[in-house]
Parts: C-alpha cells; structure tokens; sequence
C-alpha cells in the first residue's frame, strides 16, 4: 500500500528525532518544499521545538538508495567541517542523519533564497550587482575549502557528451523543447571549442548545483545549502550555473547582441570570485553549454512541464537564439 509522501514523512519524525538526542515530542513542522517527479519524490520541513530551536528535515522515498544517501550526507559534512566559515559566508550545518528513513536533519537557515532577493522589486540594481558580488565571493570560499590545482581545459568531454545527445535527437531517443534551436546549440560548442581547448584553467571541488535558490542570504550572511557533488572539475561548472541562472532570473535589457550576460554582472560576480578572471576558459565555454544543459532538463511536452520548468524556457529562448543562430 502506497504511503503519501507527507504521512510518512510525520510519521518517521518522532523516531528520527530521538535517535538524533533530541525530544521525542513537542515538535511542530512546516512543509517548506515537496517535489516528486518521475523517479524523485523527497520532502523538507522546518522542525520548531520550544525548547530546542530550529531544523531543517529532509526526508526522501526515491531513488531509494540507502548508501548513496548516507555518501549525500557525509559529504555535507566534509564541505561544513572544510568551509572557513566567517560572519557573512556559511554553509548550512549538517546534524543527524538516519539511512533507514533515509532523512537528515540540518541547522535551520535563516533568510530567503538568493533567487527571492534577486525578484523583489524593492531591489535596485546596485544592490542585485552587489549581492551577486557576494555570491561570487562565496563561491571562492567554497572553492578554496578543499585543494585546487591548474589543468589544462579539454571541451573534448563535453563535446563528446552533447554529440551523443545529438545522435539521440535525431534517431528519436531523446525529445528536447526548440529542437532545431538545440542542434544549433550543439553545433555551436563544436565551432567555439578550438578557441578554448588546451587552455590553463583551475579544478576545485565542484558545488554541484550552484544556483540561486541554493545560496540563502539573511541580509548580511550568505548560507550556501544543497551541494550535490564534491567531484574535482573545471570552476566552470559552477560559476556557469549561477551566472547563467541570474542572467535567466533577470531578462536583461541591457545584454548585447551575441552576449549571454551582461559584463556589468559578470564583471560584479568576478569582482567577488578573485579565484579566476572572467575570461578562464572553462568559464567561457562552459555558458554556452549551460544553456544545453538547461533546455535538456526541460520536458518536451508543453504539457508535462512545470510551471517553473515553462518559465525558464520561455526566459531561455531568447538568449540561446541571440547566441546559437
């Protein structure tokens, strides 16, 4: 018998908190995020206890993949223990993990989502641009938490990658939204990859799914949350999620012909990130494939997209025309 996310979610607290040494009862919680989706289905809450504090609890019915969760929660805590944590840079604090529910329970965070800060009309423009100094600040700690070194940029990897998708695409494999416009996308990468390939570049452990939404700012301290990865590779990775994500977020009137951001925004991120200069190769190619990346998470069917999913295509598009056509 199928168990609704949330019931069991509840249901499961009790216990997760008394084996976690904190009160069995007394506890409230607060759905703050559901998502379940094809082979995703977790859920968090904020846990408020009188006595005890705050908490964020995760829980997640799929994949069920008890080790693979509890490699998850280890690496959390390697990044808190590694992180040089200062009064307006943090990562979020891990505190128990349970692999048979497969739950966790984190140090709540305080602040809203970077994403949210970046969408609220209050915000004039010199603030967004310092705040996104700020993001680009965090990143570099977070960068130099763990060693970095200097390698040598190969596109070849991800050109191998997106050469696959394309053979997909065209034997009927794999639906993409704006079809001809991600062949375009495709063939693009293969044109700009001689200009950056063999370059020097910087590998550090990468965040994984640096984005927006993952960075949460109270006003002063900016928490970085959910990193998926601690694999070492090209700081492109990261730097061309977020980057491309505020570009995304902000429908930039001011982007020239052929530009993906703004040099005003790149120039206040990269004033933050003194890791690596704006033109680091990774960083420049790696945009053009974020783009890809991000359309290929998009559903085909306009009907089995999310409402946040159609959002980003329709912001999307006209970026990826101005810069693949």
């Amino acid at each position: 018998m199928h168990v609704d996310l949330d019931t069991q979610a509840r249901a499961a607290w009790p216990d997760i908190a008394a084996r976690a040494g904190m009160a069995h009862d007394g506890w409230s919680l607060l759905r703050l995020s559901r998502r379940q989706d094809g082979d995703i289905s977790r859920i968090a809450f904020l846990a408020q206890h009188p006595n005890a504090g705050q908490y964020t609890y995760k829980f997640q019915q799929l994949p069920h993949d008890q080790e693979h969760y509890v490699r998850d929660y280890q690496r959390y805590v390697r990044a808190f223990e590694s992180f040089d944590a200062t009064p307006t840079l943090r990562i979020v604090a891990p505190v128990f993990c349970h692999p048979g529910f497969q739950a966790s329970i984190f140090r709540f965070v305080q602040g809203r989502p970077v994403s949210a800060w970046m969408n609220d009309r209050t915000m004039g423009h010199v603030q967004k641009l310092d705040l996104l100094r700020h993001v680009g600040q965090w990143l570099a700690r977070y960068h130099l938490s763990q060693p970095i070194a200097p390698r040598v940029f190969k596109p070849k990897y991800t050109l191998d990658f997106y050469s696959q998708v394309q053979c997909d695409i065209i034997a009927g494999r794999t639906q993409v939204p704006a079809k001809q416009l991600f062949l375009k996308g495709i063939q693009k990468l293969h044109d700009i990859a001689p200009e950056f390939a063999d370059q020097s570049t910087i590998a550090a452990a990468q965040h994984g799914d640096f984005h927006l939404g993952n960075v949460i700012y109270d006003g002063t301290c900016l928490t970085g949350i959910d990193i998926s990865q601690d694999q070492v590779g090209p700081i492109g990775y990261d730097v061309a999620r977020v980057l491309l994500h505020y570009s995304i977020l902000q429908q930039n009137a001011s982007r020239l012909p052929h530009e993906i951001i703004p040099q005003r925004q790149v120039d206040a991120f990269f004033s933050g990130y003194d890791l690596a200069r704006a033109d680091d190769p990774s960083v420049q190619f790696l945009l053009y494939a974020r783009i890809l990346a991000t359309l290929l998470q998009i559903p085909q069917a306009k009907g089995d997209r999310t409402d946040a999913k159609q959002r980003t295509l329709q912001r999307i598009k006209p970026i990826a025309k101005d810069v693949f056509t």
